[in-house]
C-alpha cells in the first residue's frame, strides 16, 4: 500500500475493488476535489476521467482553470493582504506545482496577489498577460522556459490583479507557482469564457 508524506494511506489503495480503471480515478479524483474544498476550490464543470503520468507521480488534481496542481508549500506566517477586510488573513506565501499536458491551457484569470512562474521541466511555455482591467485586455506574450539564449526567461513575475493565461502546451511543461501574499480561491477570478 502507497503512503503519503502525512502518514495517510494513498486514495489510490481506497478505491472500490472491482471498479474499472477509468472509474477509478475519477473517484480519486472527485475525493481529491472534497480534500480541496477548505481552500474554497471552485468546482469542475467536466472532471478528467484519468491523471496523466506525471500528474499521477506528483498527485496532482485537476485545477479549475485548466492543467493540473497540488500546493506544495504554505508558510506559517500570516499577513492581512493589502485591500483586503477586515479580519482576511492569508500565509505571506504558497507555492504549487503546476502541470500543462499537450494541448492544454490555463485559461484566462486574475489573482488579488503577485504570482512569479518558476519553468521546472519540459517545453517553453507562452505566459499572456491582459492587464488589469474588468476583463482581458490585449494580451503582452512572455515565454518562460530554459533557453535564456533564444529569449525564454525561466522566471515570470505576473502583478497582482493582472490578467493572465498561459498555454496551450506544445508538449508537456512542469512549473512551479509562488504567490505572495498566499494564494486562496476567493482571491481568484476566471474570465467568462
Amino acid at each position: 500500500m502507497g503512503v503519503l508524506p502525512a502518514g495517510r494511506p494513498h486514495p489510490r489503495d481506497r478505491c472500490p475493488p472491482g471498479q474499472a480503471p477509468a472509474r477509478q480515478h475519477l473517484v480519486l479524483e472527485q475525493a481529491r476535489l472534497e480534500r480541496l474544498r477548505p481552500l474554497s476550490h471552485p468546482p469542475l464543470s467536466h472532471p478528467p476521467l484519468s491523471r496523466p503520468p506525471l500528474a499521477e507521480l506528483l498527485d496532482l488534481a485537476p485545477h479549475p482553470e485548466g492543467g493540473w496542481f497540488r500546493r506544495t508549500w504554505t508558510s506559517s506566517v500570516p499577513v492581512t493582504p493589502p485591500g483586503a477586510d477586515a479580519g482576511v488573513v492569508r500565509p505571506t506565501a504558497t507555492a504549487i506545482h503546476y502541470l500543462l499536458c499537450v494541448g492544454e491551457e490555463s485559461r484566462w484569470h486574475q489573482v488579488r496577489s503577485d504570482e512569479l512562474w518558476l519553468h521546472q521541466r519540459g517545453a517553453p511555455l507562452e505566459i499572456r498577460l491582459g492587464g488589469s482591467g474588468d476583463a482581458p485586455g490585449p494580451a503582452t506574450t512572455v515565454v518562460l522556459g530554459s533557453a535564456v539564449e533564444t529569449g525564454e526567461q525561466p522566471q515570470v513575475l505576473v502583478p497582482a490583479g493582472t490578467w493572465q493565461a498561459a498555454g496551450p502546451a506544445t508538449a508537456d511543461v512542469l512549473v512551479s507557482c509562488v504567490v505572495s501574499p498566499g494564494f486562496d480561491f476567493a482571491d481568484w477570478t476566471l474570465a467568462e469564457p
